[in-house]
């Protein structure tokens, strides 16, 4: 019995010896040649080519990404997170390089004093830029900021600044405030923004952002602008135009402004201008009635409605009948006046076919009927001549369509001694 297992399990073993050496280690003919394919293989390996004529790519799902970098504030934590990503190897002579492309992006940056988010259809990402592509939205200290595309740029290079460019229908809305409808907007073609070298990647570190092609503004109050480019910083928008035939225009309800350049003051929560400056020869329509121009910069507080000029640089407001010089002016909407105030100069060489001349402390013109009221101040009446004729009097009407002046108070048909030579003073250049 026990010599008859002793045969089977021999028997046994020598068919399994035979079947593994039938079957693995009996030479092949086309074992030379798969013998040699490795070798080669394993040889490439070694001398570092395989991946110039093959890339990896390796497939992610679920990714986190954690990063720290430092702000102005302190450490900033970035999360980026992805649905799936695809990280691809490169080797161009030895040269290796990587990109890895990240799917339905989301980041999220939080430091003791900022955090802003991030999302993007998609984000490519190859040691040096980073690419947005598809529905950039940035949520940042400085407003919501869109953007078919977008890059950052030259995150390695040491003591250089690295950029943020926009590109594709850029809009960014500025913080809103309580009680505000509407964000005040600021649209272009493109754009791109600046960071500090200390922290390139770390969005907190940028604070002016320039746009550029087609730019728009517009803001609640019903203010509209536009120009060839535009630098937003905190506290203020610069508007810009290099094309002197097309000037930056900004317009609402009342006037249209024009300028080489205009700048909206903001107030604290960015919600609406509290001054508007132009900056630079300007020129503003108002109405239908006539122009407000100045050789020098015009303050425009929308809130007040009001315009002022630097005394070196009066205001001009003028139409086919006069012309008035004067400091200040203010646009009454609800009455339909214009207002003028301070040394208002009044010229005009079609009141009756006449050369006439004024001066006066304050002027109302009606913007509809285009009569005007000519005021004086507590200490000197209004001076009014024409064509030799002398009238002083507190108050001055003149009424276009009836061609008619007429003085109102204590009347007198010629100057005395101080009004002749303050008149002359004032007009010497056109008597």
């Amino acid at each position: 019995m026990y010599l008859r297992s002793w045969v089977a399990s021999i028997s046994l073993l020598t068919f399994l010896t035979v079947a593994v050496y039938l079957t693995v280690l009996r030479s092949r003919p086309e074992d030379p040649f798969n013998l040699a394919q490795l070798v080669a293989e394993s040889t490439d390996l070694r001398t570092k080519h395989a991946l110039e004529r093959k890339p990896a790519i390796q497939h992610r799902i679920g990714v986190q990404k954690d990063l720290y970098s430092i702000g102005s504030t302190g450490r900033i934590h970035t999360c980026v997170t992805c649905q799936d990503s695809e990280l691809t190897l490169y080797q161009n002579k030895g040269n290796f390089s990587a990109e890895e492309a990240l799917h339905s992006l989301a980041c999220v940056m939080e430091g003791e004093d900022f955090s802003c988010t991030l999302t993007s259809d998609e984000g490519r990402y190859n040691g040096q830029n980073i690419s947005f592509i598809g529905a950039f939205h940035l949520h940042h200290p400085m407003g919501e900021i869109f953007a078919e595309k977008a890059s950052l740029e030259g995150l390695k290079m040491k003591n250089n600044l690295s950029h943020l460019y926009l590109e594709g229908k850029v809009r960014i809305e500025l913080p809103q405030s309580e009680g505000v409808k509407e964000a005040m907007s600021i649209r272009s073609e493109k754009a791109f923004c600046t960071l500090i070298p200390q922290s390139p990647f770390s969005l907190e570190q940028f604070q002016t952002i320039t746009f550029q092609e087609k730019v728009s503004i517009q803001t609640e109050e019903g203010i509209a602008a536009t120009g060839e480019e535009a630098v937003y910083e905190k506290g203020k928008i610069t508007l810009f135009s290099t094309d002197p035939s097309h000037p930056s225009a900004l317009s609402s309800e009342r006037y249209q402004l024009h300028a080489g350049a205009i700048e909206l003051v903001l107030n604290d929560e960015k919600t609406q201008p509290i001054d508007i400056r132009t900056i630079g020869p300007s020129e503003m329509e108002v109405g239908d009635s006539g122009h407000l121009s100045c050789p020098g910069p015009i303050i425009h507080n929308p809130v007040a409605n009001t315009f002022r000029a630097k005394p070196q640089h009066p205001l001009h407001f003028y139409n086919e009948t006069l012309d008035l010089e004067t400091d200040s002016a203010y646009v009454d909407a609800e009455k339909g006046q214009l207002i003028v105030e301070g040394n208002v100069r009044l010229i005009s060489s079609n009141f009756q076919g006449k050369e006439t001349y004024a001066i006066a402390e304050k002027a109302y013109y009606s913007l509809t009927d285009r009569q005007l009221l000519l005021t004086g101040s507590s200490h000197r009446n209004v001076l009014f001549w024409q064509d030799g004729f002398c009238l002083t009097a507190p108050e001055v009407h003149i009424e276009r369509d009836l061609e008619k002046v007429q003085g109102i108070g204590d009347v007198h048909f010629t100057f005395d001694l101080e009004e002749q030579n303050y008149f002359e003073q004032i007009f010497s250049v056109y008597l």
